[in-house]
């Protein structure tokens, strides 16, 4: 919104969650009702443009299927934004059946929910969208150029654009806020104290547990602050912890293997006779049994305008996520655009993201915390990217500008001046 204000007077229309997310039928009509009561206003305005989360939209692809061809029914320019980008193609029937072979549980399910959500959610959507370029202005604007190109082939799409998030500029009303954010007393005792920063909600996706053990196998001056909090929808009636949330604490606490179903018997050191001569065996042994909360900061939730200043209270940026088919993240362009040190995931998101900005990313293998220790390591010792951003909020704002405005005969050309020279 803050980008756009400069070329459009913006009005945005909030999706109560509430009403949108419900499956109870009296409050599913009244989610459709606020849909047909946004959809009457639009007639008001000369672009529309959609921040596709199809969460937001509802609980069941019918409702969010349904809702999305309300919303762009009209006959105005209309760009879509996806954030999320459901698999195209990909593992199918001879896969389901190769799983099926190896016994291979997990696969088989994973497949199954892929080409579920594909029949009754991302195909549905693509192909209304189709339909709507061949009577209005309708643009899609991916955050990969792999989604971008994928879309135009299969999809036959008309209009397409790729941009990374991108959120804060340098100066103006683009630079990001300054909030007060108080680091933990712990950590201002040392001067050498090196801070490492997780952020979004505790999820399972997020790799916290692969942080914690790369915080194991890293000297004491080094501190884990968690910025974040559960999910509203994870927080459940008769839990007085949430499950994923107690393997970090015990995780923190003492050493139990995070990947185990069930918690495994703590090593207690009163039980123990064991003669070592080598010290940096002793060492080894002990980190894995030392209690590590002093070290490790549960910061709680942040507010939009504060995750900058919080990744600016870091020394290094962590992202240790898993591989969920995500294609965008908010956290690691916000560090981008902030100049931060970032060690990442090697996850298909993040490689994506990397085309867009070359070496400023650190790689690590999904769920290896030994090379994650020792990728933070080196990047603390080093200072920050100090690399020029080719991709900023302005290049942002012209694609969104260009989405509306530009004739089809002209994207390819517009394109081609967008993409730097190196690129």
């Amino acid at each position: 919104m803050k980008q756009l204000e400069q070329d459009f007077e913006v009005t945005v229309f909030d999706l109560d969650q509430y009403l949108l997310r419900s499956t109870m039928r009296p409050l599913r009509k009244l989610g459709d009702k606020l849909i047909a009561d946004i959809v009457r206003r639009l007639s008001d305005f000369d672009v529309v443009n959609i921040q596709l989360e199809h969460g937001t939209l509802g609980a069941t692809p019918s409702d969010i299927v349904r809702r999305f061809e309300m919303l762009i029914e009209h006959s105005k320019p209309l760009t879509v934004t996806f954030h999320t980008v459901l698999p195209v193609g990909g593992r199918g029937l001879r896969d389901l059946a190769r799983a099926v072979r190896h016994l291979d549980r997990r696969t088989f399910f994973e497949i199954l929910r892929e080409m579920r959500s594909g029949r009754e959610l991302g195909n549905p959507i693509m192909r209304t969208l189709v339909k709507r370029q061949k009577r209005a202005k309708t643009s899609a604007i991916f955050h990969t150029r792999r989604d971008a190109r994928t879309h135009r082939l299969v999809y036959g799409l008309r209009r397409v654009f790729d941009h990374p998030l991108a959120f804060y500029g340098g100066q103006g009303t683009s630079a990001p806020p300054r909030t007060d954010i108080r680091l933990p007393s712990a950590i201002k005792q040392r001067p050498d104290t090196v801070t490492l920063g997780v952020f979004g909600f505790v999820s399972p996706y997020k790799g916290i547990l692969t942080a914690i053990q790369a915080l194991r196998r890293l000297p004491d001056n080094y501190h884990l602050m968690i910025f974040g909090g559960l999910h509203p929808n994870d927080i459940r009636k008769g839990y007085s912890v949430h499950p994923y949330l107690e393997r970090i604490i015990s995780l923190v606490t003492q050493d139990y293997d995070p990947k185990a179903l069930t918690k495994k018997e703590p090593v207690i050191r009163e039980q123990l006779n064991v003669h070592v001569d080598n010290p940096d065996l002793l060492r080894q042994v002990m980190s894995g049994m030392r209690d590590i909360s002093s070290r490790v900061h549960f910061m709680g939730a942040v507010r939009d305008d504060e995750f900058a200043s919080a990744i600016q209270l870091c020394d290094v940026v962590v992202l240790p996520y898993e591989e969920v088919g995500q294609t965008s993240s908010g956290p690691l362009a916000i560090a981008n655009d902030v100049g931060a040190r970032i060690v990442c995931a090697r996850n298909k998101a993040f490689l994506q993201y990397e085309r867009y900005n070359p070496r400023r990313l650190n790689f690590f293998d999904v769920g290896n915390y030994l090379e994650l220790a020792q990728r933070v390591t080196s990047v603390a010792d080093s200072p920050p990217p100090g690399l020029p951003l080719h991709y900023t909020v302005e290049t942002n704002r012209a694609v969104y500008k260009a989405s509306f405005d530009l004739a089809d005969a002209q994207i390819e050309a517009f394109h081609r001046e967008l993409v730097p020279k190196n690129d």
